[in-house]
């Protein structure tokens, strides 16, 4: 019902079974719920202890999906943003882009463990979507949106704390280096222009001379 073919494909009933042994199932269509794929590989396990114990275990099972279904449709939309960020960093896209994807992916998995806080999925997603974001921001040195991003992890992730230090002690650096080239280039002004003032009174002075001088040729 859910792939619209047979799970084992045979040209007679012994192929089937004989093939439900040697073979996996097919792979599922992107459109189908991962989630019942899964309920319905565990009821066709080749291992009868793999199985659902009863009927009534895969009921519950099928009952749990319908409960969760939305939180479940929010994190696989959720993860298809997150398969577009990615997309979009490799190439480069414009950091405006970027962030877009990130604020969407964020809001849906965000929504999804609102609809269904034990949804471990949605938990591992927004982790991977958060760290990857996190990466971004270290490698365009963005101090505060690397640091934002670090603090709202389920999780902690050392390595990156460990790069948001190393970037904070290189920018104070660099910024370190900025002020002291300043300052010295504020010494050097000040005398180039002590020297300009200096030439300017000496022009001055030689100016008032020759007047004078000019003044008493003349009288």
């Amino acid at each position: 019902i859910l792939m619209g073919y047979a799970p084992h494909a045979g040209a007679t009933l012994r192929d089937r079974v004989a093939g439900a042994g040697r073979r996996p199932l097919s792979p599922a269509p992107r459109d189908v719920p991962r989630e019942l794929v899964a309920i319905c590989a565990q009821a066709l396990a080749k291992d009868p202890g793999l199985r659902f114990e009863s009927a009534g275990a895969l009921r519950a099972a099928l009952a749990d999906y319908l409960q969760h279904k939305g939180s479940l449709e929010l994190m696989h939309s959720a993860n298809e943003r997150v398969h577009a960020l990615a997309a979009a960093i490799r190439a480069g896209a414009d950091p405006s882009v970027v962030h877009e994807l990130v604020t969407e992916a964020r809001f849906g998995f965000a929504q999804a463990l609102r609809s269904w806080p034990d949804n471990l999925q949605a938990r591992e997603g927004l982790q991977f979507l958060l760290e990857m974001a996190c990466e971004y921001e270290l490698d365009r040195q963005q101090h505060d949106a690397a640091e934002a991003l670090l603090a709202a992890l389920p999780s902690p992730n050392r390595e990156l704390a460990s790069r948001l230090v190393a970037l904070a002690a290189e920018l104070a650096s660099r910024e370190d280096r900025l002020r002291d080239l300043q300052e010295l280039q504020h010494g050097v002004d000040i005398a180039i222009d002590k020297r300009k003032r200096m030439w300017s009174a000496v022009a001055l002075g030689l100016l008032i001379v020759l007047s004078i001088g000019g003044l008493m040729v003349a009288r």
